[in-house]
Protein backbone atom coordinates (compact mmCIF):
# COMPACT_ATOMS: atom_id res chain seq x y z
CA UNK A 1 0.00 0.00 0.00
CA UNK A 2 1.55 3.75 -0.91
CA UNK A 3 1.94 6.24 1.59
CA UNK A 4 -0.92 8.94 1.71
CA UNK A 5 0.66 12.79 1.35
CA UNK A 6 -1.41 15.64 1.86
CA UNK A 7 -0.68 18.03 -0.82
CA UNK A 8 -0.19 21.67 0.43
CA UNK A 9 -0.48 24.80 -0.77
CA UNK A 10 2.06 28.19 0.04
CA UNK A 11 -0.50 30.52 1.70
CA UNK A 12 -0.26 34.37 3.03
CA UNK A 13 -2.49 33.90 6.22
CA UNK A 14 -3.44 31.00 8.53
CA UNK A 15 -1.68 30.30 11.99
CA UNK A 16 1.50 28.48 10.34
CA UNK A 17 2.25 29.48 6.67
CA UNK A 18 1.35 26.55 4.59
CA UNK A 19 -2.56 25.12 4.31
CA UNK A 20 -3.29 21.49 3.50
CA UNK A 21 -5.87 21.22 0.42
CA UNK A 22 -7.65 18.31 2.63
CA UNK A 23 -8.00 14.41 1.95
CA UNK A 24 -9.35 11.39 3.22
CA UNK A 25 -7.61 11.93 6.66
CA UNK A 26 -7.89 15.67 7.47
CA UNK A 27 -6.36 18.99 7.01
CA UNK A 28 -2.64 19.01 7.71
CA UNK A 29 -0.78 21.83 8.79
CA UNK A 30 3.45 22.67 9.55
CA UNK A 31 4.66 26.00 10.32
CA UNK A 32 7.96 27.51 12.28
CA UNK A 33 7.63 28.44 15.70
CA UNK A 34 8.43 31.40 16.52
CA UNK A 35 6.63 33.01 13.63
CA UNK A 36 8.02 36.54 11.63
CA UNK A 37 11.27 36.70 10.97
CA UNK A 38 14.29 35.32 12.99
CA UNK A 39 16.54 37.74 14.55
CA UNK A 40 20.17 36.83 16.21
CA UNK A 41 22.38 39.09 18.27
CA UNK A 42 24.63 40.76 17.15
CA UNK A 43 28.15 38.46 16.42
CA UNK A 44 31.75 39.50 15.90
CA UNK A 45 33.18 37.60 13.17
CA UNK A 46 36.19 36.53 15.36
CA UNK A 47 33.88 35.60 18.09
CA UNK A 48 31.60 33.16 19.04
CA UNK A 49 28.53 32.31 16.94
CA UNK A 50 25.29 33.18 17.85
CA UNK A 51 22.62 30.17 17.94
CA UNK A 52 18.74 30.65 18.06
CA UNK A 53 16.30 27.55 18.03
CA UNK A 54 13.10 27.65 16.44
CA UNK A 55 10.61 24.71 16.02
CA UNK A 56 9.30 22.37 12.89
CA UNK A 57 5.46 22.21 14.45
CA UNK A 58 2.94 19.74 13.20
CA UNK A 59 -1.14 20.82 14.14
CA UNK A 60 -4.30 19.85 12.11
CA UNK A 61 -5.87 16.66 12.20
CA UNK A 62 -3.33 14.56 10.00
CA UNK A 63 -0.06 13.89 9.96
CA UNK A 64 2.50 15.89 7.23
CA UNK A 65 5.51 14.96 5.67
CA UNK A 66 8.17 17.17 5.80
CA UNK A 67 11.40 16.33 3.53
CA UNK A 68 13.69 18.99 3.97
CA UNK A 69 14.89 22.26 6.29
CA UNK A 70 17.76 23.94 5.43
CA UNK A 71 18.85 27.73 4.87
CA UNK A 72 19.87 29.77 1.60
CA UNK A 73 21.98 33.45 2.03
CA UNK A 74 23.72 35.39 -0.55
CA UNK A 75 26.71 34.84 1.53
CA UNK A 76 27.98 31.69 1.91
CA UNK A 77 28.97 29.85 4.88
CA UNK A 78 26.82 32.89 7.19
CA UNK A 79 23.82 30.72 8.67
CA UNK A 80 23.70 27.37 9.23
CA UNK A 81 20.94 24.24 10.70
CA UNK A 82 21.80 21.67 12.75
CA UNK A 83 24.48 19.12 11.77
CA UNK A 84 21.94 16.11 11.95
CA UNK A 85 18.03 16.83 11.29
CA UNK A 86 15.51 13.71 11.41
CA UNK A 87 13.99 14.81 7.78
CA UNK A 88 12.70 13.40 5.73
CA UNK A 89 9.91 12.47 8.18
CA UNK A 90 6.33 12.21 8.66
CA UNK A 91 5.02 14.33 11.64
CA UNK A 92 2.53 13.25 13.63
CA UNK A 93 -0.26 15.62 14.65
CA UNK A 94 1.31 17.95 17.55
CA UNK A 95 4.93 16.95 16.89
CA UNK A 96 7.29 19.67 17.49
CA UNK A 97 10.85 19.02 16.29
CA UNK A 98 13.52 21.82 17.57
CA UNK A 99 16.15 23.09 14.58
CA UNK A 100 19.12 25.45 15.70
CA UNK A 101 20.21 27.57 13.92
CA UNK A 102 23.61 28.84 13.69
CA UNK A 103 24.72 32.71 12.88
CA UNK A 104 28.62 33.11 12.15
CA UNK A 105 29.48 36.17 10.33
CA UNK A 106 32.56 36.60 8.09
CA UNK A 107 32.81 40.54 8.41
CA UNK A 108 31.14 43.22 9.88
CA UNK A 109 27.44 44.12 8.66
CA UNK A 110 24.14 43.26 7.86
CA UNK A 111 23.55 39.79 6.26
CA UNK A 112 20.34 37.96 5.13
CA UNK A 113 19.08 34.34 4.83
CA UNK A 114 15.97 32.15 4.86
CA UNK A 115 15.19 29.09 6.47
CA UNK A 116 12.82 26.88 4.30
CA UNK A 117 11.16 24.04 5.15
CA UNK A 118 10.04 21.74 2.33
CA UNK A 119 6.75 19.72 2.72
CA UNK A 120 4.22 17.61 1.41
CA UNK A 121 4.37 15.44 -1.46
CA UNK A 122 4.47 18.73 -3.95
CA UNK A 123 7.29 20.10 -2.13
CA UNK A 124 5.28 23.44 -1.10
CA UNK A 125 8.22 25.71 0.47
CA UNK A 126 7.38 27.60 4.03
CA UNK A 127 10.19 30.26 4.55
CA UNK A 128 11.20 32.60 7.00
CA UNK A 129 13.62 35.24 6.86
CA UNK A 130 16.90 35.28 8.98
CA UNK A 131 18.39 38.76 10.30
CA UNK A 132 22.15 38.86 11.97
CA UNK A 133 24.40 41.69 12.31
CA UNK A 134 28.17 41.18 12.10
CA UNK A 135 30.32 43.97 14.13
CA UNK A 136 33.18 45.82 13.95
CA UNK A 137 36.29 44.25 15.82
CA UNK A 138 39.16 45.85 15.22
CA UNK A 139 40.96 44.30 18.08
CA UNK A 140 39.97 40.63 17.30
CA UNK A 141 38.79 40.06 20.84
CA UNK A 142 35.20 38.56 19.77
CA UNK A 143 33.90 41.20 21.67
CA UNK A 144 31.30 43.55 20.05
Amino acid sequence: MRPFFLSLLTAGCGDFGLVATGGEEGEALVGIEPQGQIRFDRASPSGRSQLEEVLVVSSGDAPVYVADVWVESNTAGVFFTSDSLPFPKMMDVGEEVPVTLRFAPVSAGTFNGTLIVESGAEGALLERQLLGEGCSDPDRDGDC
